[in-house]
């Protein structure tokens, strides 16, 4: 993008058409939420573990962001697992595959995912 818009004008349609692009993907959502809308996504999440597996079901209230989340878990032997989890839809679930036994699960211990979670 800097490449080619190097000394020119460029909007935000510019890069939002390189990222599609470059991505390959629509992000006419993303744009539309995070960058032209002021809201901050707000996330009701909970975890259970089934066999050797953590389900973790999202479920997002009002407008619906693509908000990608990580989840680290902690092993009772100590050692941790960080996964990034996206969630796109009103109601997502993720199954992660697990190394020992839970003891405990964090969701979004980095702050990197910029929304409000609330644990059911």
């Amino acid at each position: 993008f800097y490449a080619e818009n190097r000394f020119q004008k460029a909007g935000t349609d510019d890069l939002r058409r390189a990222m599609e692009k470059a991505s390959q993907r629509d992000l006419g959502r993303f744009f539309d939420r995070w960058i032209y809308d002021n809201g901050i996504p707000r996330l009701r999440y909970a975890t259970a573990t089934e066999g050797q597996e953590l389900v973790i079901r999202f479920e997002q209230t009002g407008d619906i962001y693509d908000v990608p989340v990580t989840v680290a878990v902690t092993y009772a032997d100590g050692k941790t697992a960080d996964f990034i989890v996206l969630s796109t839809e009103a109601s997502s679930e993720a199954r992660l595959p697990l190394a020992g036994t839970v003891k405990s699960v964090d969701v979004n211990p980095d702050g990197a995912a910029i929304a409000i979670f609330d644990k059911k």
